[in-house]
Order: C-alpha cells, then structure tokens, then sequence
C-alpha cells in the first residue's frame, strides 16, 4: 500500500504526507476536553503520564512512516493550540512531546509539519525553539492569527501553510474578496520563500467551485 502511495504521488507531483501522529488530541478523545483541561490543573502528573502513554503508544507508527520514507511527517494539534491551553501549559505538557516527535523525524532526514489553526502567535518562540519545519493552518479569520506578526517572527526559518480561510472567506466569499485574500496571502507571508498557500481547514464538498478557481486563477497570476 505505501509503494502505491508513493509511486502515486510521484506521477501526480505532490507530497505523500505521514500521520497524523497525535498526543492531545487522541487524549482529548479518550477523556473529553474540558475534564481533560482541569486534570491538568488539579492533577497535572496524572495528564503527564497519559500523554506519555498515548506518545509511547504512537512511537511505533511514527517509526513506521519514518521507515517508509513519507515526505512529510505531521502532527495533529487540533487540540493544542493556545486558546485552549495556555502557553504556559502548552509548554510544561506538549512542548516536551513534539520535540521528541521532531528529533526523530528529522533523524531520518524527512520533514516535520505541526497542525495549529489559532493562536500560533501566542506560542511563535516555541516552535522556532522546537524546530519544526511546517507550521499548517495559519489562518486570519477563524483562528484570528496576526499573519504580519506571525511572519516577523518566523520569517524564512519555518514554512508557513495557510494564509487564508476556506469556510467563511472560500465558502462564502464573492470573487473579489478571495482575490483580495490571496493578495494579502502572499504579500504578506511569500516573502523570503517558505509559503504555501492553503486555505484552513479544507476545502469543503458545499464549497462553489467558482471560487475556488477565483483563488487558484489569482495565485497564478500573482
């Protein structure tokens, strides 16, 4: 299956991803959330050990994908991101577990992408700190990201994947307000390299696809 996976993607000219490996959020759909977020106030050593337990449960797959040589290793932090946990909680539990995750993966020379769709400009030090290679799910709208002051601070050292929104701006937007998007997209964020446009989440199956070629037709023409 991973042969005919890779060999696809190599005819189609696209990325052949690996994961998504979690930590919070496979704990997240174990415990539920909101217990989950006061455990890590009152008992935080038990939250500790659980996500070293789901962290020891997906090294085996991680080994895998690394073995199987993906192009892009990625991290699913849906429930990571600051607006849920604080930075300082972000840092005393997850940050440990990504830095193992990039370690390894970049032990085998092969890319590491961390899903975060709000609130990277709280935590922008730390994944520089992690040395992640991928930051997936920028996104001005929804997650309310500051992308001027998220690419000051990252500039050139972390590939930025994202830029504008897919359910509201994509979904419902008008042709002038995508084409407006992508310019600010890449005005902003393509500086220096290091850009992938990509609308956050998704583009959805009620999405019109005249918009999606309004924002594929501006990409093309900037």
């Amino acid at each position: 299956l991973a042969r005919g996976l890779r060999n696809f993607a190599r005819r189609k000219g696209v990325l052949l991803e690996g994961g998504w490996i979690t930590a919070v959020d496979t704990a997240v759909w174990l415990f539920g959330f909101e217990p989950l977020v006061w455990k890590a106030v009152d008992d935080p050593n038990f939250v500790k050990e659980l996500l070293a337990i789901v962290s020891q449960w997906e090294k085996p797959r991680l080994e895998l994908l690394l073995e199987e040589k993906v192009d892009l290793v990625v991290h699913s932090g849906w429930y990571e991101m600051p607006y849920m946990w604080s930075p300082r909680l972000f840092r005393h539990f997850i940050k440990p577990i990504i830095s193992e995750e990039v370690e390894l993966t970049h032990s085998a020379g092969i890319p590491y992408c961390y899903i975060l769709t709000a609130g990277a400009s709280f935590i922008v030090e730390d994944l520089l700190d992690l040395g992640i290679d991928v930051l997936r799910g920028v996104d001005p709208i929804q997650g309310k990201d500051d992308l001027t002051l998220i690419k000051e601070k990252i500039g050139d050292q972390i590939t930025i994947w994202g830029g504008m929104n897919a359910a509201i701006t994509l979904g419902r937007g008008t042709p002038n307000e995508i084409r407006e998007a992508v310019d600010t997209a890449i005005q902003v964020l393509a500086p220096g390299g290091g850009f992938v446009l990509y609308p956050v989440d998704q583009i959805y199956n009620d999405t019109p696809w005249e918009n999606v070629q309004a924002m594929i037709d501006r990409w093309r023409e900037v």
